[in-house]
């Protein structure tokens, strides 16, 4: 992990290497941003484009070939920068040339709080969604990003939906020995509920898996209850390179029904984002013909549905089902 644009304020460094890698303000000082504790890397001057080169060359032969690459965001600052010209996204992916150049082909680069657009055939993946904490207010959050952009999965990158915690009080030893109890940085995230309770923890681990992208678990496995590991074995059991589409999308922006189609097989994921139970119609759109008769398996009750068609089905709050189709033949 890394923050190519960022280096600490209190780091000296950098400005007796070249003083001219970091941006200015009009009054020549430099520009203070993350709560004033860092300054901001200029990628638009030869100094700034030395100073990342030289950065991730190292860190190439020092054997790692996995960077992710954050708070892309602060190549912002505008007139402020050598070159004056640029906009957001070109300032971001001049960024992420100069690092593709240092790293070779043959790393994975993962770009965070970027532009889209400026990581397109440079990024083998992509961040789509905003910082994910193991609560319903953050579910919520980021799911919107997730579904809104599934369709970037796998043509213009990897979509990464940020790491997937699903540790709460029945999921996990969450004592203050073992978790920090306090979320980090709760004054960027805001106040977004309690820990996820079973239910929820299952409806973010589907609604990750059905994503198809990035997959990377930030839990602490040995403090894991029965539940907890359950839950990362169904995970385990349905690994997917392939993009659900969202066959409607409903009051609270968000998909009630997820299709993913892959060569394995197919699944469907039924979600009730709301407050309260809802009953919900099953069904595809169009999007696959069900033969009658087609077995639907509900993979956390383990319980069978024989498809006759759409049907109804009650989905408690803050829940979901993820169904798993047995001899469909699908749409041409």
């Amino acid at each position: 992990w890394i923050a190519p644009l960022m280096v600490e304020r209190a780091n000296t460094w950098i400005t007796r290497w070249d003083p001219d890698v970091l941006v200015r303000d009009e009054s020549g000082r430099y520009l203070p941003v993350f709560f004033d504790n860092c300054f901001v890397v200029d990628p638009t001057h030869p100094a700034g484009e030395k100073y990342l080169t030289e950065t991730f060359k190292r860190l190439y032969d020092a054997g790692i070939r996995y960077f992710k690459c954050d708070f892309l965001e602060y190549g912002y600052s505008g007139r402020l920068r050598f070159n004056k010209e640029m906009s957001l996204t070109d300032v971001n992916r001049r960024c992420m040339e100069i690092i593709r150049d240092a790293i070779g082909p043959d790393s994975f680069l993962l770009a965070c709080i970027a532009t889209p657009e400026s990581t397109i055939g440079i990024c083998d993946a992509s961040r789509i969604s905003g910082d994910m904490h193991n609560d319903w207010g953050s579910a919520q959050m980021s799911a919107v990003n997730i579904a809104w952009r599934w369709w970037m999965h796998g043509r213009l990158f990897w979509n990464d939906p940020d790491m997937i915690a699903i540790r709460g009080p029945e999921t996990a030893d969450v004592s203050h020995q073992v978790f920090q109890i306090r979320t980090p940085h709760r004054d960027l995230a805001g106040e977004t509920g309690p820990e996820f309770n079973r239910s929820e923890a299952e409806l973010w681990m589907t609604f990750c898996l059905l994503s198809g992208g990035l997959f990377t678990l930030s839990d602490r496995m040995e403090k894991l209850n029965e539940a907890g590991r359950r839950i990362v074995s169904v995970a385990a059991e349905n690994l997917s390179q392939v993009a659900a589409k969202p066959i409607d999308f409903y009051e609270p922006g968000l998909p009630a029904l997820y299709l993913q189609q892959d060569e394995a097989c197919t699944r469907l994921g039924v979600f009730n984002w709301y407050n309260e139970p809802r009953t919900i119609r099953v069904h595809t759109d169009g999007l696959l013909d069900i033969p009658e008769g087609t077995v639907l398996r509900e993979i956390w009750s383990e319980k069978e549905f024989v498809w006759k068609g759409p049907f109804d089905v009650e989905v408690p709050a803050h829940s979901c089902l993820y169904f798993i189709l047995t001899d469909q033949r699908r749409k041409v």
